[in-house]
């Protein structure tokens, strides 16, 4: 749903958070002077949730709505190479000393077999390694745009619940941001959480 028809529906309250062409012009003291925008907006509007798990939104908007905004972060390559080194930095920390100190602290998961007697087996510590790592490079890929991937998609609450998924392209992007609309009401837990790393 667009941000206009929002409003229409649900009326203006939340427009001067929602809406980036009212806080631009808020009449902040103090504001720097102009510098070339880091990141360019390409799609902003709400998407629904289902009654189940609107509320996990930290507060959802009106009428069980999330915000959602498409950024596009190629101007900025400055901060694209810093997180695209950082990124990397992580992950070879992780393979070096990172993931034995992770295993030390984490419980296995007792997998079941696909047998008659639905018997259980815990994970190696290979399995457990290789589980760990991906929930950890996933998290580091979508925490922050890269070089790599410099769109994102950033959905929020209105208080402090934010998730955000990251892109290599705006096709890409739009696609799955396609995907979520036309999937809706949509279910917190079961569409967003698995697919998106959790920012606040």
């Amino acid at each position: 749903m667009t941000l206009e028809a929002y409003f229409a529906q649900y009326g203006e309250a939340y427009r001067w958070s929602l809406d980036p062409n009212v806080k631009a012009t808020s009449g902040k003291k103090n504001v720097p002077p102009s510098r070339p925008p880091r990141r360019a907006l390409l799609e902003i509007g709400m998407l629904l949730f289902d009654e189940a798990s609107a509320p996990s939104w930290g507060g959802p908007y009106p009428g069980n709505f999330a915000h959602f905004r498409l950024w596009d972060h190629r101007a900025d390559v400055e901060t694209l190479t810093r997180m695209t080194a950082y990124v990397v930095a992580c992950q070879a920390a992780f393979d070096e000393r990172g993931s034995e100190a992770i295993l030390g602290h984490r419980k296995p998961r007792h997998l079941k077999l696909k047998t008659d007697d639905q018997t259980k087996v815990k994970e190696t510590a290979d399995e457990r390694r290789a589980r760990i790592r991906a929930d950890y490079v996933f998290r580091l890929e979508n925490e922050s745009p890269t070089l790599a991937r410099p769109f994102t998609l950033d959905l929020s609450g209105n208080d402090d619940t934010s998730y955000r998924r990251t892109f290599a392209d705006e096709v890409e992007a739009r696609e799955f941001l396609a995907l979520l609309e036309a999937s809706q009401p949509l279910n917190l837990w079961t569409d967003i959480h698995p697919l998106f790393a959790f920012t606040n």
